[in-house]
């Protein structure tokens, strides 16, 4: 997964309303800047969401693995991803797999300019529910 990078343009960075943006734009803006500040991390090590870029014509394969949050214990028995906003044009989820403690998505499309939430919930043989997320900035590259 990459690393948190600070925000570096919109409106927390310049200094302007998140209002001025779209509503599938502004979700990014405050996790991302204090990510930068916490060093790409909140207390406990739990990790925050990571950008990502990604080109439109891309087809790119994402993927979170599990075994560092439950080693040696329950397994992942069911997995789904979503992606906010779901719009026409926008990033899909084209193809998605797992195994015991990783979960891959095979993402597709997007906008140039527009920013997306990528999250993988998952389920454990425990019964426990877990999700984490990307967020994914598509450019022309």
């Amino acid at each position: 997964m990459a690393a948190v990078k600070p925000l570096t343009e919109g409106p927390v960075a310049s200094g302007g309303s998140a209002a001025s943006r779209p509503l599938h734009h502004r979700f990014a803006a405050v996790p991302l800047a204090i990510a930068a500040r916490q060093g790409g991390s909140f207390g406990g090590g739990r990790k925050v969401m990571s950008l990502v870029i990604k080109d439109p014509g891309a087809r790119v394969d994402y993927a979170f693995d599990w075994s560092d949050a439950y080693p040696g214990g329950p397994v992942i028995v069911a997995s789904g991803w979503t992606v906010v906003p779901a719009v026409a044009d926008g990033v899909t989820v084209a193809a998605e797999s797992r195994d015991l403690l990783r979960c891959a998505a095979t993402l597709a499309g997007g906008v140039a300019g527009d920013v997306y939430r990528v999250t993988n919930r998952v389920t454990l043989s425990d019964g426990q529910i877990d999700e984490r997320s990307i967020v994914l900035r598509v450019e022309e590259r």
